[in-house]
């Protein structure tokens, strides 16, 4: 059994302004946890911070800034007095076959799925594996996979070998990762999913079958928060757990 399994958790989540990011810090608070977040608003970041005042912080932050980032996590753990739990949410799909992308749109993806969650990782880490405890939750989404979703798959690769990897070195000194494949979501991340700016005639074809898989009904984002919260306040010593679409049902109730 880990430590840490019965106080109040301090959340750090990028953000959550909308989406995943935002249900899951609602919830939180709700349960009387603390939550830092990240907006790129500034009316984000005072509607946030009336959630639960005292308990809701919010900063301005853009991930993809590598100093802004590495404030934003030195003013959350000083406000918090530490940090428990770290989920990254904020992303976006871009939709493109490899030789339609340009190597611009590709490294901006990259950045912001992949290197943002390595930077915030890197900076979580010392205070985790210091102190004994801490969770990492990260997503990845295999729902959009296949032609013109190279991009994301390719993150989600890069992504779960990092996961793996930390759970690895870290898991021994109490820092547990949880990789959540949330698959295709209800809501508003469809609306948030760029295309590349070349579109060739001849993945005409490929680009439009990639879209219709927009159109399909996913997942609740109410499933895929609630078992992400499950997670963070289940006590286990499993280092690192997978979750994949076709489990998340299964985990949900397996203690019900």
């Amino acid at each position: 059994m880990g430590r840490n399994c019965s106080k109040q958790r301090r959340w750090f989540i990028t953000g959550v302004s909308r989406g995943l990011g935002r249900r899951v810090a609602e919830m939180a608070l709700a349960r009387g946890h603390f939550v830092a977040g990240s907006v790129r608003r500034e009316d984000a970041l005072r509607e946030f911070e009336e959630l639960a005042p005292g308990r809701s912080l919010a900063y301005f932050c853009d991930i993809n800034q590598p100093e802004r980032t590495q404030c934003t996590v030195a003013r959350s753990s000083k406000a918090l007095d530490g940090v428990d739990v770290v989920f990254h949410s904020a992303g976006y799909g871009l939709l493109g076959c490899f030789e339609e992308l340009s190597e611009e749109e590709a490294r901006r993806h990259f950045e912001t799925h992949f290197w943002a969650t390595w930077r915030i990782m890197h900076k979580f880490l010392p205070q985790f594996r210091e102190r004994g405890y801490g969770h990492f939750v990260n997503v990845v989404c295999s729902g959009y996979r296949g032609p013109a979703w190279g991009a994301i798959e390719a993150a989600n690769a890069a992504i779960t070998s990092l996961c793996e990897t930390i759970a690895a070195e870290a898991g021994p000194s109490g820092v547990r990762v949880t990789l959540v494949d949330v698959g295709p979501l209800q809501g508003e991340w469809r609306q948030h999913v760029e295309r590349s700016q070349t579109e060739l005639e001849a993945y005409a074809g490929l680009r439009e079958h990639a879209e219709q898989l927009l159109e399909r009904r996913g997942r609740p984002i109410q499933v895929v928060a609630d078992l992400i919260l499950e997670q963070v306040e289940t006590c286990r010593s499993q280092a690192l757990l997978k979750i994949t679409p076709d489990q998340a049902a299964r985990v949900l109730n397996s203690d019900r």
